[in-house]
């Protein structure tokens, strides 16, 4: 009614390909809610031409603006049939939930206590109840333990959310969408889950409200504390002590540490921290650091009684190496996907602390890679690259820095022999933005297919 009665030109119903349920369209129908999708031709700066002649930027948020009043007052106009609406999608979504043959799903992040908070935190937000799993399950040849392990039922009335974050969907009846069309959240954290086609009492332990998992304060140690690389936070730990200058070793082979109770298996990978020899932080500020590991970081830390382990490794010996702190360069700019450095840059700086140098592609020619510990690439095109400067990063990796590429930066390492791999497959390690797949040159042609008919394809 607005757009009629300003003589805007519109159009609805088209086409739809707005599938992603993180969208703020798409959530609400998950719940209950009518949602709509308005969408106005976006541009840069104050005016811009367009096939129905110039268009103001004043005149989009004009729009905007008024079709958000238009459609708080058409709500308040059907407020009985949008009501109603919410009761009888609340009684389908309790009748979909029992004829599901999905009852529940448990999972785990096998003893990564920091990386399954964060998963229930985002269940918590959905308003999703979650329970501490009650009993033994063993499902799809997994084992899940009641100590570490949690437990959804289907059987709520968030279940459509629920399911769209559990459900691994790989047929589309209509193949036409530029987006994502499930979440699939346990594979993006990492965890170890089934679906249930039963999930009775006796599996319900106690509901989950979501905290921090602490860990109790160390004992002081008398030789050096321990922990493992296992949890989310283990390298913000490191971090965390390397500013303040502390002195830390990796372990690259297994140990079994004597502690203050008891032997503890360590596995490679973890963290050993001398108290005295070449240790610069004084006793009472160094167990501060690590007790602050152990709350903020969520990392059980040991305290060691002697540098000889039960098994394994000692802490003076070839494989206990130091640790350093990571002088990271990673190339950003057109020719690199924003996507994936943010997701990087977000990780390493935000989430870790580990300072990062961001630098343009293509001003690369200026930097002092002796001083650099690692490199990442972000997917991307690095076409652009010079040959002398591909030569600084092979002279480079070969005097021992670490080289990260994802995506296409991968294929282009490989490519430029930074690393020996053969690539199986190059459209599944790049996905989205991939090139085209190399065709058998003796495969027969595709069926002429009419270009109208493309978008259905």
């Amino acid at each position: 009614e607005y757009l009629d009665t300003n003589q805007e030109l519109y159009y609805s119903e088209e086409f739809f390909d707005d599938y992603n349920p993180a969208m703020g369209s798409n959530y609400p129908l998950l719940n209950g809610s009518v949602a709509f999708l308005f969408e106005n031709r976006g541009f840069e700066g104050l005016v811009a031409e367009s096939p129905n002649g110039d268009i103001t930027f004043a005149s989009r948020v004009r729009r905007h603006f008024n079709i958000a009043v238009s459609m708080v007052r058409a709500s308040s106009d059907l407020r009985e049939t949008l009501l109603n609406y919410q009761k009888e999608f609340g009684a389908i979504t309790r009748q979909a939930a029992s004829a599901d043959r999905v009852k529940g799903y448990v999972f785990t992040a096998n003893g990564d206590d920091a990386r399954m908070h964060h998963f229930l935190e985002m269940l918590d937000r959905l308003d999703i109840d979650v329970f501490r799993l009650g009993r033994t399950v063993r499902q799809n040849g997994n084992t899940f333990q009641p100590g570490d392990s949690y437990i959804v039922p289907t059987n709520q009335r968030t279940y459509r959310v629920i399911r769209n974050l559990f459900e691994t969907r790989t047929r589309f009846g209509d193949v036409v969408f530029y987006d994502s069309t499930t979440w699939t959240k346990p594979l993006a954290f990492g965890l170890t889950y089934a679906d249930l086609s039963s999930a009775g009492a006796d599996m319900l332990g106690a509901k989950v409200d979501p905290a921090f998992p602490a860990k109790e304060t160390p004992d002081r140690a008398a030789y050096a504390y321990v922990f493992s690389w296992d949890g989310y936070y283990a390298p913000r730990a490191v971090t965390r002590l390397l500013k303040v200058d502390g002195h830390a070793k990796v372990a690259v082979k297994p140990f079994t540490a004597m502690t203050t109770k008891g032997p503890v298996e360590m596995g490679r990978g973890s963290i050993i921290v001398p108290v005295g020899d070449g240790q610069p932080l004084a006793g009472e500020a160094l167990h501060t650091v690590m007790s602050t590991i152990a709350e903020e970081d969520g990392i059980t830390v040991h305290a060691a009684i002697t540098g000889r382990t039960a098994q394994g490794i000692d802490f003076g010996g070839n494989y206990a190496r130091p640790v350093t702190m990571p002088q990271v360069l990673m190339p950003i700019g057109e020719a690199v996907r924003f996507y994936d450095a943010g997701e990087l840059w977000h990780l390493m700086d935000y989430r870790m602390n580990i300072p990062v140098m961001m630098r343009d592609l293509g001003a690369l020619r200026g930097v002092d890679w002796s001083r650099l510990t690692h490199l990442v690439l972000p997917d991307g095109n690095y076409k652009a690259v010079s040959d002398e400067q591909i030569k600084q990063i092979d002279s480079w990796i070969k005097g021992g820095g670490t080289l990260v590429a994802v995506k296409r930066a991968a294929l282009w390492a490989v490519e430029k022999g930074f690393m020996d791999v053969e690539v199986i497959d190059d459209f599944a390690v790049v996905g989205f933005g991939a090139p085209t797949p190399r065709k058998d040159e003796d495969a027969p042609l595709a069926d002429r297919r009419d270009y109208a008919d493309k978008e259905n394809q």
